[in-house]
């Protein structure tokens, strides 16, 4: 399981991928979320919880 920080680092990945949404996760593309959350892990606002 991991958790994510919203920062302007993280919010600013969730628009490129869905811009013209709000923050919400429920309204991204399902086409796009596999590569949100691939972008996602590569900061270090990802954290892994044990």
């Amino acid at each position: 399981m991991a958790m994510l920080e919203w920062t302007d680092s993280t919010k600013w990945i969730f628009r490129s991928f869905s811009p013209g949404i709000e923050l919400d996760l429920y309204k991204t593309d399902p086409a796009t979320a596999a590569p949100l959350f691939r972008a996602w892990a590569t900061t270090d606002d990802w954290h892994r919880m044990i």
